[in-house]
């Protein structure tokens, strides 16, 4: 017996509506062997038109977790429905144990506050240019090379104390990397004697 196509057909739009909806028509993750879970933290993110097909806007955030001794960074569009997200904000994930990259968000925690956003900027010539963005206690730094390319794109934890900034590992604010010193018209690095100015762009 053929089953009623408008039947089929409702169901259909149900099942679209609902993944739209609960996932942001994304299918859910199915894991293949066994997970864990592990904290991450939202290191930067960027708005993008929404894929749901409503107007407007949603976030892509780019979010770092620790697994083992690795430190891996991954991208996720959300819906709006779990709220403006801003840098430092934290997650809760489940992933795959053989396959890390597997994910799935478990906990949207609280957001963290908007915080003041500072950048730096500093050139070694015409096509070399180094930036460090600070926001809620994360600390981006990016290097490019000719013509603009992003040679490298690290992530930190960092605090201001007094005048200097302390710059430390993600998940281990224990394990200092390097130390800022604050100037009036930008940042030192007292390790490598770099300065960075504050950038006109933030």
């Amino acid at each position: 017996m053929r089953g009623n196509p408008w039947i089929i057909g409702l169901l259909f739009l149900a099942t679209t509506a609902y993944f739209g909806y609960k996932y942001n028509f994304d299918f859910p993750t199915v894991f293949a062997s066994r997970t864990k879970t592990t904290k991450a933290v939202i290191v930067d993110y960027k708005m993008v038109p929404a894929r749901n097909g409503s107007r407007g806007y949603q976030q892509k955030i780019e979010f770092a977790y620790k697994v083992g001794d690795e430190i891996l960074i991954s991208k996720k569009q959300i819906s709006a429905r779990f709220g403006h997200r801003p840098i430092g904000s934290k997650l809760q994930l489940e992933y795959q144990e053989d396959s890390p990259t597997k994910y799935l968000i478990k906990t949207y925690y609280k957001p963290s506050h908007f915080g003041t956003v500072q950048k730096y900027f500093r050139s070694e010539s015409t096509y070399e240019y180094e930036y460090v963005k600070v926001n809620n206690n994360v600390l981006k730094h990016e290097q490019f090379g000719k013509k603009g390319a992003l040679i490298s794109k690290q992530f930190y934890h960092v605090i201001q104390k007094s005048n200097s900034l302390i710059v430390s590992n993600l998940f281990n604010w224990n394990d200092t990397i390097k130390t800022f010193a604050v100037e009036s018209d930008g940042i030192l690095d007292v390790t490598t004697n770099k300065k960075f100015t504050i950038s006109e762009e933030q």
